[in-house]
């Protein structure tokens, strides 16, 4: 049976979610799947779709449905602040805009969206590896809900991982790589800089990344398309 992550932020036991299993040449999922993942990880996770006019807006992810990637998944290492509404992660946050700017147009839109450590709220991500390095049981059993969660959503060996920062990148690797080898890390979105180089450097790891990891993974190959140039444009002036 799975660990499931409920509301005291604690791993109980639950049989009774059955995971989807992505088809390599489908990237949309049905209702009834995107309805449990809800249940199950709103409180947790979101999707790489934003109103750009209203971020907090969840909404919109039910109603671009048929357009989710749950093969392609973007990481971070905790979260901010618990949230009661579905969906409601990466989104209205300070530095959030930067997440619309990089992924809202971009080949990327849809990707699901989580983090790999459950439930321990502490904004300086230092102290929070420090607990972990400090506490391993504490850290296997994060570690296994994440699998978990990626087993209902469909990831395999094959899905790709876009890692925001240093800390989550490093203990993905250290503890997920050998299951989950086509990853790469990028910039996170609170560092400090413009939005603009943030963007831009953000784009060319994933589009470099996305030539080198394709003939081993089939990674789609990234390229700007003309809403992500208008971006970066409307930033430069």
């Amino acid at each position: 049976m799975k660990a499931k992550w409920n509301s005291t932020n604690s791993p109980t036991h639950s049989n009774t979610f059955i995971p989807w299993k992505i088809l390599r040449n489908r990237m949309a999922i049905d209702l009834n799947t995107f309805e449990k993942l809800g249940k199950k990880y709103g409180d947790v996770g979101s999707w790489a779709i934003w109103n750009p006019s209203n971020a907090k807006d969840t909404g919109i992810i039910a109603e671009n449905m048929l357009t989710l990637k749950p093969s392609i998944v973007m990481g971070g290492l905790n979260i901010s602040a618990f949230r009661s509404e579905t969906w409601s992660n990466f989104r209205g946050g300070k530095n959030d805009r930067k997440l619309i700017y990089a992924f809202n147009d971009s080949p990327y839109r849809g990707a699901y969206m989580t983090d790999l450590i459950k439930g321990e709220i502490e904004p300086k991500s230092y102290k929070l590896i420090q607990m972990l390095r400090s506490d391993p049981v504490k850290t296997r059993k994060h570690i296994e809900v994440f699998r978990d969660e990626m087993s209902d959503i469909g990831a395999d060996s094959q899905s790709l991982f876009i890692l925001f920062g240093g800390y989550v990148s490093n203990l993905f690797a250290e503890h997920l790589g050998q299951n989950f080898a086509n990853s790469v890390s990028v910039p996170h979105y609170a560092r400090h800089g413009t939005d603009l180089d943030w963007l831009e450097d953000t784009w060319k790891i994933l589009e470099d990344y996305s030539r080198e990891s394709n003939p081993a993974f089939k990674t789609k190959i990234s390229n700007r398309n003309h809403s992500m140039r208008d971006v970066a444009d409307r930033l430069r002036r």
